[in-house]
């Protein structure tokens, strides 16, 4: 009885608010793509789309059969979804503490874990010895073994300070390698666009040859950070041969590469041979790709400036090569990373000395936690070092650029560039004075 006060003047609000909200006209909605059309029929069918499975997840606060791990579409792509990782929230505390296990920084840090935990059980156990003998030999040496904690209070902060710097080092490197491939991907579009715009005056068999160049760009410059990723060095049948140089090796070595595989299916006819044969594969795409821009006709639409244009592009994308070339090539310091892994290596192995007389038998599960802890974090700065071997999803922004250039992007992308036959066939946009148009 209560409540009947609070309820009646909210739900008054409701009904007078209806004769506020002003009615909007209809929207008259277009013809719905046939791809739009079966995902539909599939929600429509009782199957939940993407957007429900969000919402649920949200308010239940559980994963809908979703991994962490997966890079996934939140939105379909008829409705312009993109790829991304997944997102930690502080509800998924569970979700990782059962994934510890399988952790990528435990697996590397496992034996400084292990030796951190032993050593505390040592002196642990040899404190504990020395307390039960009785003998005052055994008292005074269980006394000396003890230390005070001021060195290691005073050492924490700057082992602290050398962590978070290693740590932000490393992650600003993380941010900056992948601004280059944002980088590369714009440029992908730009050059794509250019050509698309001035089809005619490049002709249509030389449009396919640069965009299929441009289009395996990303893929071949993936190779030249992660070495061994594209090229097998293994005798399969069905594979043509070439043969690649190493400076380090024994001179020539066999390497196979298959045809019929991304990126070796887009490039153009004739190009396939001295592009694999090529010792930086990345650098000889945009020189073919300059060599192609310069030797186009002047034209009615084309000049040298759309032709210095193009060049420009081509550069820009010629300096990304280097600029990942000097993410691989320059590490951190040595004489930094070193004095900050000496540094933490000695703070934990003192560290029982100080904590096993108030501890006792705890003294290893304590050094086991706190090792996990500061060697973890020294492990995802060296992880997160060089971001084309482990971090970034460089294959999710490969296939980004191919769609988007070459691909099924193209495909919707491609009416944009249909302005020209449109006013030709007089088939230009009219207003019916409708309100709107739907997807």
């Amino acid at each position: 009885m209560r409540l009947k006060g609070p309820l009646f003047a909210f739900t008054t609000v409701l009904s007078l608010s209806d004769a506020f909200v002003p009615r909007l006209p209809p929207i008259r909605f277009t013809k719905i793509p046939n791809k739009i059309q079966a995902s539909l029929a599939a929600d429509e069918a009782g199957e939940p789309s993407t957007q429900e499975k969000w919402e649920r997840w949200m308010r239940s606060g559980r994963r809908q059969g979703t991994s962490h791990d997966d890079i996934v579409i939140r939105e379909k792509e008829e409705f312009g979804g993109i790829p991304r990782m997944e997102r930690y929230t502080a509800n998924d505390w569970i979700h990782n503490m059962i994934t510890l296990p399988s952790s990528s920084v435990l697996k590397q840090i496992t034996t400084p874990i292990m030796s951190c935990f032993l050593w505390g059980v040592l002196i642990s156990l040899v404190h504990r010895h020395l307390l039960k003998t009785g003998w005052i030999k055994g008292l005074a040496w269980a006394d000396h073994m003890i230390i005070t904690k001021t060195p290691h209070s005073l050492l924490g902060s700057a082992l602290g300070l050398l962590l978070v710097f290693r740590t932000n080092t490393a992650y600003s490197r993380f941010w900056e390698g992948r601004k280059i491939w944002e980088h590369i991907v714009n440029l992908s579009r730009d050059t794509s666009r250019m050509i698309r715009l001035y089809k005619r005056e490049i002709g249509e068999e030389k449009v396919k040859r640069c965009l299929g160049l441009l289009a395996a760009f990303p893929y071949l410059l993936r190779q030249r950070v992660q070495p061994g990723w594209l090229i097998e060095k293994m005798e399969r049948q069905g594979k043509k041969r070439f043969k690649e140089y190493e400076e380090e090796g024994e001179g020539w070595n066999v390497s196979w590469i298959d045809k019929r595989k991304t990126p070796w299916n887009l490039m153009p006819k004739g190009t396939l041979s001295p592009c694999a044969m090529s010792q930086n594969r990345p650098l000889w795409v945009c020189d073919r790709l300059g060599s192609e821009f310069v030797s186009i006709r002047d034209g009615p639409n084309f000049t040298n400036r759309e032709r210095l244009t193009l060049v420009s592009l081509v550069d820009k994308l010629c300096h990304s090569i280097g600029e990942c070339e000097r993410i691989v090539q320059t590490p951190v310091p040595l004489n930094y990373a070193r004095h900050t892994i000496r540094f933490l290596t000695l703070w934990c192995l003192t560290l029982p000395f100080a904590i096993c007389g108030e501890l006792g038998l705890a003294t290893g599960p304590v050094m086991a936690v706190v090792a996990w802890t500061l060697f973890g974090i020294y492990e995802i700065g060296v992880q997160i070092e060089d971001p084309f071997q482990r971090t970034l999803s460089l294959s999710v922004i490969c296939r980004q650029v191919r769609s988007d250039v070459f691909g099924d992007q193209w495909k919707n992308r491609q009416s944009a560039f249909d302005v020209l036959e449109e006013e030709k066939d007089g088939r230009g946009d009219k207003g019916d004075g409708s309100g709107g148009e739907g997807v």
